[in-house]
C-alpha cells in the first residue's frame, strides 16, 4: 500500500479553505481540519484537535462507518459511503466521505474528504415518496392507464386495470406497440389517430380495443397527453371503458322505439307539460282520468283540468319543480273530479341546464287511501279488542286471590311510567305493557287454597309458585305477538345475580323489560297488603329497592322509578284568588321540599290540570270565577286520584260541607295554621301515594 507524505504546511495550504470537507486523523485523533469540516460539524478547530473521529458519528452508524473506511484504507472499495453524524448541537447530517491512506509529519494518517449530503437526501426521500404516491394512484386508478413511448408508440408502462381491461400482463404490453392492440381491420387507423396525438400534443378519441388473445372486443375511449417522464417523451393515455355507456345507449335507443308503447301501457296518467302550463303529450292513462280524447288535451291548461282552477295552485308540483328544478309531489283532494290524486313532477333541463318541459306523473290514488283508512279503523279496533281481552285474562287469573286483585294492573301502569322514564319507543312500550299485564297468567294453575294461604307456605307450595313463570311460557309462546311476551314472562322472576327462578340467568341475559317488570312487580307486591304481612310505606319499599342494586335489581329501572314516583308526589298546585296567598303557601311548601305551582285564575289552573294531573290541589273556596267547589268537581272529574284541599275564611261551616260533598279531602280556615297545614299536606299525600300505587 502506498502512502503519500504531505507535510502539515502543504496541508494547509492545499485544503484549509477547500469548498469540500478535509480532515487529516493519526492514530485515531483529529490532527488537521479545515474551515469546511469544522463549518460542517458545528465544533471549532481546538475542539476536533485530539478527537476521536467517531466521536462524531450516530453510535447506529459506527461499526458499518469503521468497515467502509477500512476498506477503501485497503484500496478494497472505491466508491464513497455514507453515513450520518451528529453536529455540536444535536442536529443529524448525512455525509459523503471517501478516505485514502497518507504519511504526515513522518508518521502514517488518513486523509478524508467530507461532504454533507443531508439536503440532496432529503430530496431523494421527497421524491422516492413521490414516486411511491404516483405508483399508487396509477396502480389504484378505476381507469387503465398506458404510457407510450412518443416517438415509436411502444407501450412503456400500464396499470392493473388497463391488464384487466386488455386481459393482457405487463411483460407481453411491453412488446406491443399501442395500435396493435385493435383488431387487426381497425390498426391502420388506429396508427393513424395516435400519430395525430403526436401533432395536436393530445386528444380525445374512440377506439375498439381488443381485450384478450380471444378477440374479445371491448370499446374504450382514450385521452391522450404529452409530457416529459425521465427525460424522455411519452404520451400518456386514460384508457376508459366505454361498453356500460354504449349499452346504456343501446337501450335509450330501444327504450325511443319502445316509448310510446310503454308510455300508453302505463296505469298511471303521464303528461309532457311545457313551462306556461299547456299539456305537450299525454299517455291513455289521462285520457281515460279526464275521460277526455287525447287530441282534445293538447294545448290545455293542466290546472285547469286537474285542479278545476284558473292558475295553478301553489301546492301544484309543476309549479314548484320549474322554480326549485327538482322532483316535486304533491297530493290532494280534487273535489271536482271526486278523486284523490298523487301528483309527481320531474322538471327536463337543456344543455344549458334551463328547464325546458316537466313531465307529471298523476296517480288515482282513492281506492288506496279508502282502503287505508278502513284498514287503521280495523287495526284500532282490533288493538282495543287484544287490550281488552289482555285485561281480560289478567283480571280473571287475579280474581282467585282477593290480596292481589288490580296487582298485574298496578304493575303494568308503572312499568309504563318506567319505561316512558327511560325512553322506550311507543311500540315497545306497548309490549311493555302487555307483558306486565300477563306477567302473572301462570298463576292460574295454582289451587285457590295456596294462593290465598294466610299463613307461611310449604317447600312443595313454594314448588307450585316457582312454577308459575314456566307455565305462562309454555300457554304464551304458542300466541304469534309481536313482541317476545313469553320469553318476558318467563324472565320476571330473574334477578341480576342469578339468584332468581326459573331459569337462573343474570345480568344482561335478562330481558330489560324483564327487568322494568321485576323492579315494578316486587315495588307493587312490597307496598300492597298480604295476608301474612302489611304492606310497606312507599319509602321503605324505595330504600328496599335501593339496597338491592346491582345485586338483585337493574340500577336504571331503580333510579327511573324513583324519579317517576318522586316527579309524581312533589308536585302541587295551588290556587288562590290573593298573589300573596298563593307566595305564601308556595313558599311554605317549597321549604318542605315540594314543587308548588300557584295560579290566582280557576280557568288558568284548569288548563294545567288538563295538561298533567297534580297529586295534590289546594284552593281557595270563594274564588271569583270559578269556585272551590266548581273546580273541586271539575278537577276530579279529570283525574279522581288528586286530593283536593279547600281553604275557606274562618267560621264558614256551610263552606266546608259543600267542599267535602264535592269530593274534597280536607278544609282548612285562614288563617292558615302552620302546623295544622303541614300535616293536612302529608296526609293528602299519602293518601295520593296508597291509591296510585296499589
Amino acid at each position: 500500500m502506498m502512502h503519500y507524505a504531505i507535510a502539515q504546511d502543504q496541508i494547509k495550504s492545499y485544503f484549509t479553505n477547500s469548498p469540500i470537507g478535509t480532515y487529516v486523523v493519526q492514530d485515531q485523533k483529529f490532527c488537521f481540519t479545515n474551515t469546511k469540516f469544522q463549518e460542517i460539524s458545528g465544533y471549532t478547530e481546538e475542539e476536533l484537535f485530539g478527537k476521536d473521529p467517531l466521536d462524531l458519528v450516530a453510535p447506529e452508524d459506527r461499526e458499518q462507518l469503521r468497515k467502509d473506511a477500512v476498506s477503501m484504507l485497503k484500496q478494497k472499495r472505491l466508491a464513497p459511503y455514507k453515513f450520518k453524524v451528529i453536529t455540536s448541537n444535536g442536529d443529524i447530517r448525512w455525509i459523503l466521505e471517501s478516505v485514502a491512506p497518507i504519511e504526515y509529519e513522518g508518521q502514517p494518517a488518513a486523509i478524508g474528504h467530507f461532504m454533507d449530503v443531508t439536503d440532496t437526501k432529503k430530496i431523494e426521500a421527497a421524491l422516492q415518496v413521490s414516486e411511491q404516491k404516483y405508483r399508487s394512484i396509477f396502480e389504484l386508478a378505476r381507469e387503465g392507464i398506458i404510457i407510450v413511448n412518443y416517438m415509436d408508440g411502444k407501450i412503456l408502462d400500464a396499470n392493473m386495470e388497463f391488464q384487466q381491461q386488455t386481459g393482457y400482463r405487463l411483460d407481453e404490453l411491453k412488446k406491443s406497440k399501442v395500435w396493435e392492440l385493435q383488431p387487426h381491420e381497425f390498426q391502420k387507423e388506429a396508427k393513424q389517430s395516435f400519430f395525430r396525438f403526436k401533432e395536436n400534443r393530445g386528444g380525445v378519441i374512440s377506439w375498439k380495443l381488443c381485450q384478450n388473445q380471444e378477440g374479445k372486443i371491448l370499446p374504450v375511449e382514450i385521452i391522450a397527453q404529452h409530457m416529459l417522464m425521465d427525460g424522455m417523451e411519452v404520451i400518456i393515455c386514460m384508457v376508459r371503458d366505454t361498453s356500460e355507456r354504449e349499452a346504456m345507449m343501446r337501450a335509450l335507443t330501444m327504450a325511443s322505439e319502445e316509448w310510446r308503447k310503454s308510455f300508453d301501457a302505463l296505469d298511471d296518467a303521464v303528461m309532457l307539460i311545457g313551462p306556461d302550463f299547456k299539456i305537450l303529450r299525454a299517455n291513455i292513462a289521462t285520457s281515460q282520468l279526464l275521460e277526455t280524447e287525447i287530441s282534445q288535451l293538447i294545448g290545455l291548461h293542466c290546472h285547469e283540468l286537474f285542479h278545476g282552477t284558473d292558475s295553478p295552485p301553489e301546492f301544484c308540483p309543476h309549479l314548484k319543480a320549474q322554480k326549485k328544478g327538482i322532483y316535486c309531489e304533491a297530493e290532494e283532494h280534487e273535489s271536482h273530479l271526486g278523486r284523490i290524486l298523487h301528483f309527481c313532477a320531474s322538471p327536463i333541463k337543456d344543455t344549458q341546464g334551463e328547464i325546458t318541459h316537466t313531465v307529471e306523473v298523476i296517480s288515482d290514488v282513492t281506492r288506496r287511501r279508502q282502503n287505508e283508512k278502513e284498514s287503521l279503523r280495523l287495526s284500532k279496533d282490533l288493538a282495543a279488542s287484544f287490550k281488552g281481552i289482555t285485561e281480560a285474562l289478567s283480571e280473571l287469573v287475579e280474581s282467585r286471590d282477593p290480596y292481589t286483585a288490580g296487582h298485574s294492573k298496578h304493575v303494568a301502569d308503572l312499568a309504563i311510567k318506567t319505561g316512558n322514564e327511560m325512553g322506550l319507543s311507543q311500540e315497545d312500550l306497548e309490549g311493555l305493557h302487555v307483558c306486565a299485564l300477563l306477567h302473572d297468567i301462570g298463576k292460574a294453575i295454582i289451587p285457590a287454597a295456596i294462593l290465598n294461604k294466610p299463613g307461611e307456605l310449604s317447600t312443595h307450595e313454594w314448588g307450585f309458585i316457582r312454577e308459575h313463570p314456566t307455565t305462562a311460557y309454555e300457554t304464551l309462546r304458542r300466541i304469534p305477538f309481536p313482541w317476545p311476551v313469553a320469553e318476558i314472562v318467563h324472565q320476571h322472576h330473574e334477578r341480576l345475580d342469578g339468584s332468581g327462578y326459573p331459569l337462573g340467568i343474570s345480568g344482561t341475559k335478562i330481558h330489560l323489560w324483564a327487568r322494568i317488570i321485576a323492579v315494578a312487580d316486587i315495588f307493587d307486591a312490597m307496598t300492597s297488603h298480604r295476608p301474612y304481612r302489611p304492606g310497606l310505606p312507599f319509602k321503605d319499599a324505595i330504600d328496599e329497592l335501593t339496597t338491592g342494586l346491582e345485586i338483585k335489581y337493574d340500577t336504571e329501572v331503580v333510579e327511573a322509578i324513583n324519579r317517576v314516583l318522586r316527579l309524581d308526589n312533589r308536585r302541587i298546585l295551588v290556587v288562590d284568588y290573593d298573589p300573596d296567598v298563593v307566595a305564601g303557601i308556595c313558599s311554605e311548601l317549597k321549604i318542605a321540599g315540594l314543587e308548588p305551582i300557584g295560579y290566582t285564575k280557576s280557568e288558568s289552573a284548569v288548563n294545567a290540570i288538563m295538561k298533567n294531573a297534580f297529586p295534590v290541589v289546594i284552593t281557595e273556596l270563594e274564588m271569583p270565577e270559578m269556585d272551590g267547589v266548581s273546580l273541586t268537581r271539575k278537577i276530579k272529574g279529570l283525574h279522581p286520584d288528586s286530593e283536593v284541599i279547600l281553604i275557606a275564611k274562618c267560621g264558614s261551616k256551610e263552606g266546608s260541607l259543600r267542599a267535602l260533598r264535592s269530593g274534597a279531602s280536607d278544609f282548612l280556615e285562614k288563617p292558615i295554621n302552620t302546623s295544622l297545614f303541614r300535616k293536612t299536606i302529608t296526609r293528602a299525600l299519602q293518601r295520593y301515594a296508597g291509591k296510585k300505587h296499589r
